[in-house]
Order: structure tokens, then sequence, then C-alpha cells
């Protein structure tokens, strides 16, 4: 049992008083004051409600909302405080954090279409596919750890053999850049090999950045990629739905992202159109080994 008083009876503001219980430890008490306090809200429109009560309490009044809102005093020889309840700035609280959440949500919602936007404007020939492996690279790094250099070097050496090739076809088209941030996060950039054919740096020094990124880059888990996806496909079905391909493609990667294999290649699209030849490098090695031979290459062509 409990009794609830309207503001300036028994205290200021709108009050609970005489909490009873017949048992201890069960629960009733915490039930009472929770119910006392739905009836000050029903009744008296409540914002605000005091209480004052022993000071040995003070966990059980915190426990449904209550904070000390005075210094202890005698009352019938025994400490007491007063408690109070506010409401209206719990309420205010509550509509701040929800606001921050739409805030930051809106936030991470611009900052993918942002991404998207910056891929289908650089590489207008992508489709859902791609977006989905430039994503994919920022969160998961180099599709595989680089056990054997010696191996990774010598497929290099095939791409680069590769790549001259696909230079002396009439179908090439010469990559604008040198270099391409994946993703929103921008923790890994693709480094394209005309760095070494351009002699900017030496392939020796690009497989090293490439196998030092691969081994000790960022690498999400599976769950907080597929998560990150889900975010991602949520944005290209509402503001991207028409990129060629759009439902088949996203229809297929909903297809895979639930098992082991996470990785996939480029559209064919994207491969006929851009010929890609990369490297997934480390925001960081790159900045620090790589831009710089290319700002020094850029100046030695003045």
């Amino acid at each position: 049992m409990a009794r609830v008083c309207p503001a300036g009876t028994h205290m200021q503001e709108i009050s609970i008083g005489r909490v009873i219980t017949t048992e201890r430890g069960k629960g009733y008490g915490k039930q009472i004051m929770l119910h006392a306090i739905d009836a000050a809200i029903e009744h008296f429109g409540a914002t605000i409600i005091d209480i004052e009560a022993q000071e040995d309490a003070r966990g059980f009044y915190e426990s449904v909302g209550f904070k000390q809102s005075s210094a202890s005093f005698m009352l019938d020889g025994i400490p007491h405080i007063k408690y109070k309840n506010d409401m209206d700035k719990r309420m205010k609280n509550i509509v701040y954090i929800l606001a921050l959440c739409l805030l930051l949500a809106g936030c991470q919602s611009e900052s993918l279409k942002s991404s998207i936007e910056r891929q289908l404007k650089e590489y207008p020939a992508s489709r859902v596919l791609d977006i989905y492996k430039c994503f994919c690279q920022d969160n998961l790094g180099p599709e595989h750890l680089i056990p054997n250099k010696e191996a990774a070097q010598a497929y290099l050496m095939s791409e680069l053999t590769a790549y001259h090739q696909d230079m002396d076809s009439s179908l090439y088209v010469k990559p604008t850049r040198h270099y391409f941030a994946v993703g929103d996060e921008g923790n890994y950039v693709r480094v394209d090999l005309s760095v070494i054919l351009d002699s900017i740096i030496s392939s020796e020094n690009y497989l090293d950045a490439f196998v030092r990124s691969a081994n000790d880059g960022v690498h999400r888990s599976p769950e907080e990629w597929k998560q990150k996806w889900a975010e991602i496909a949520s944005c290209i079905r509402e503001h991207y739905p028409d990129i060629p391909h759009a439902a088949q493609d996203l229809a297929f990667i909903d297809s895979i992202v639930n098992g082991d294999d996470l990785i996939i290649h480029h559209s064919e699209d994207f491969s006929h159109a851009y010929h890609p030849h990369y490297r997934i490098i480390s925001k960081g090695i790159f900045e620090s080994e790589i831009l710089p031979l290319k700002q020094n290459k850029k100046n030695d062509n003045r």
C-alpha cells in the first residue's frame, strides 16, 4: 500500500508516502512504488515526485528512479533524506538520446551514400557487386593472408605481364588515377599496378607494402561485416535501386553473406570496362610510403 498526495499537501511537489508491504524480499515494495508513480502521473499529471524516507532505503528508491535531493536529517530519531523523481528531465534526456541516435544514423547513411556516389562517379560501370567488393575490402582488408611471399611475388609478376597485354588491347582504358580509397571508413586503398609500370615504386617495395597490409591490417569479424553490409544494402535499396541488375546482385549477395566465403570478384561489366589490376594497401602504409613517392615523381616531371 502507498499514499499519493497532491502538491502542497504533504510536500511542495506531488509526493508518495507510507509505502507498506506485508512481506519483505519478494519485490512487492517495488511493485507498489511503480503503481504509485503511475497513479501520480494518471491522476495528478505528475512530472516531479518527492519522497521523504529513511536514508538506508536509498538503494530501493534509486532503483525506481528517485535521486537524493537533500542532506540527511533526523526524523523520529532515524536518519531521513528527501528524494526526487524528475520525470520531465528524464523524458528530455530520453528525447535527447533518441534525437542523437537519429542524427548518428543519418550521418552514417550520408557517409554510405557519399561513398557509393564516389564509386559510381569514378567507375560508372559499377554494379552492386562492385560496391559490395569495395566496402568489403574496407572492412576485411586484402582478401587473404599472405603466408608465402614468394608465391605472392610470382603471382604479381604474372599479373604485371597480363597488365602489359591489356595495355596492348584496343579496348584498354588507362586508369584515371593510381589509387582509390575504398569504402566509407578509409581503412584501405586500392593501389593500381600502374605505379610499378610508371616507375613510382619498385615491384619489391609494392609487394612488401601489400604483404604487410594483408597480414597486419584491420580485419573486422565476419559478423561485424554482415551487420555493416545490411546497412549498406538498405541504403542501396532506398537510394540506388536503378543501378543495373541491383535486385539480382543484392539477392546473390544475400545468399553468400550467411556463408563462410564473403569474398566475390568484380562484375563482368566492371572488369570489361576497367581491366582492374591492383592490390589493397592499408591507408597508413599508403600515405607514409607510397603517396610521397608519387608526389616526388610528379615533382620530378615538372
